[in-house]
């Protein structure tokens, strides 16, 4: 049995590292279609030990899919773009996977769960994919965009759906998603225009509407979708979704936005996403007891974890996008009815799906404050890595009453999570703290007058002597530096050390 692991690449030189890192692991050879990138993905390509050919783009990804499958050579064929992977651990078991499929098998579906990069892996949602098929005659690819795996003859593709393998996926990172979505809208317009409509294009243009932020264009191709009664693999239940949020984001009425989720609900029963968006929307009209109910239905769903269908994407996974703020809303309901003890169990719940939702961490800090600090932070160890959690604990924190938890987890930090000054205030030594924050800023000040002197400066250095004082005002009063004012500082530190190496010499 050979697998050959294939992928069509433009400018992927940072993520396809890791996809070579399961491939090696995998699959028997690798196939890299490279559609014209200008970074180093070519070189990284040939360098890892694939096959590397090149591909003139033709907005068509199913084109260029098939390509890369023409230049297999295995009895199997994985078919991961460059932003998913199995994690290398995995691959003896896809390997054991393959040996032991049956005869009348042709391919295997796979759950795949959408992270964002940008948020420390940060889960934003499932669904099931096509991504391991024999490579046989006939078994392409079709549609330019949202291409899907298909007979040629139309038989259809016997599969099976392999519930304890995950492939991860990054592509839906915030700081790509949006491009994504245009690019996508772009080719399948193109695409409707050269062929004509057809019915399935919904399924396609409402999520690309919704992840553009056109909630009206989204709302009308999922309800023509959700008309059609067609299938789409591993996303049957998402055109319900767009059309539930993209109501929601628009302030239809409230009868119709209650339509849309009875709708959804009578066809899905079972799943867990949709009673939690619908408490989620009845929490902000204020309607508590309504959303407290329906909310405790959709957690229970989640926790039962059933499902309609195997095939489909499973009721404890999109829910999952909903459920960190299921929990810090029941949690406020429960702490308004003075019930701290239920409250903080929600808020913890929460924190496990969410750890770095810092709305969960603030509020179950401000039911912590009146309690014993050991005890607070054997609540906050019971959901975080004190080790590896350390600094964001310390800095969200320091923001909060719970300042003995803050010391202890710069403590823990390596390094130290917060700067001298600022432990100095937390433990409540007033001297030592404003002796600190005095030497730093006259130190800052003087820094700051120096270069706005400077004749040679273009600028940048002037915009410093301001920038920086802030900064220091900021973060003696426990507020956030942003990214800015960090590289400000770097950039400061960097020419005050050249600066001084030039004067030295000369």
């Amino acid at each position: 049995m050979k697998l050959s692991a294939c992928v069509i690449v433009k400018n992927e030189a940072k993520n396809l590292p890791r996809w070579f890192a399961y491939a090696k692991a995998a699959a028997d050879e690798m196939i890299v279609v490279d559609t014209g990138s200008t970074d180093d993905t070519a070189a990284l390509a040939k360098a890892a030990g694939a096959k590397v050919y090149s591909f003139a783009w033709q907005n068509d990804f199913a084109a260029a899919k098939n390509f890369a499958i023409a230049q297999a050579t295995g009895d199997w064929v994985a078919f991961l773009d460059a932003d998913e992977y199995f994690l290398p651990a995995d691959g003896p078991a896809v390997r054991a996977l393959l040996e032991r499929a049956a005869g009348e098998t042709e391919a295997f579906l796979f759950r795949r769960v959408d992270l964002d990069a940008d948020r420390n892996d940060a889960y934003l949602g499932a669904s099931i994919q096509w991504r391991i098929f024999r490579r046989r005659p006939g078994l392409r690819y079709v549609g330019a965009v949202h291409e899907e795996l298909a007979d040629e003859a139309g038989r259809e593709i016997r599969a099976e759906f392999v519930p304890d393998l995950t492939i991860y996926h990054t592509g839906y990172s915030a700081s790509v998603a949006r491009q994504k979505s245009d690019r996508n809208l772009a080719i399948l317009l193109a695409e409707r225009e050269r062929r004509g409509p057809k019915a399935r294009d919904a399924f396609y243009l409402a999520d690309c509407y919704y992840g553009m932020g056109d909630y009206e264009s989204a709302a009308r191709f999922a309800r023509e979708a959700v008309e059609s009664r067609l299938q789409a693999q591993g996303m049957n239940n998402r055109p319900y979704a767009v059309l539930l949020q993209s109501l929601i984001h628009l302030a239809r009425p409230a009868d119709e936005i209650e339509a849309a989720y009875r709708l959804a609900a009578r066809r899905y029963p079972l799943l867990a996403e949709f009673p939690l968006m619908w408490g989620g929307y009845l929490w902000h009209q204020k309607d508590y007891p309504a959303a407290e109910k329906i909310l405790r239905q959709g957690v229970a769903l989640y926790e039962k974890g059933a499902a309609q269908d195997t095939t489909d994407v499973s009721a404890g996974e999109q829910a999952k996008n909903f459920l960190p703020a299921a929990f810090w809303q029941l949690g406020k309901v429960a702490a308004w009815r003075g019930q701290e003890g239920e409250a903080l169990e929600y808020y913890a719940r929460g924190l496990r799906e969410a750890p770095y939702e810092e709305v969960l961490l603030r509020s179950a800090a401000g039911l912590l404050q009146a309690v014993p600090a050991a005890d607070a932070i054997a609540f906050f160890n019971t959901v975080y890595d004190k080790q590896r959690d350390a600094v964001y604990l310390a800095q969200t924190l320091a923001r909060t009453p719970l300042r003995e938890a803050a010391l202890y987890y710069d403590r823990q930090a390596k390094g130290r999570a917060l700067p001298e000054a600022e432990t100095f205030r937390l433990a409540g030594r007033v001297a030592a703290y404003a002796a600190a924050s005095l030497e730093a800023s006259e130190s800052m000040s003087r820094l700051g007058v120096w270069a706005e002197q400077r004749t040679d400066s273009s600028g940048g250095q002037g915009a410093l002597a301001v920038l920086l004082p802030a900064m220091l005002r900021r973060t003696a009063a426990g507020e956030a530096v942003t990214e800015r004012e960090k590289k400000a500082a770097k950039a400061f530190g960097r020419e005050m050390r050249g600066l001084g190496a030039g004067e030295e010499r000369g």
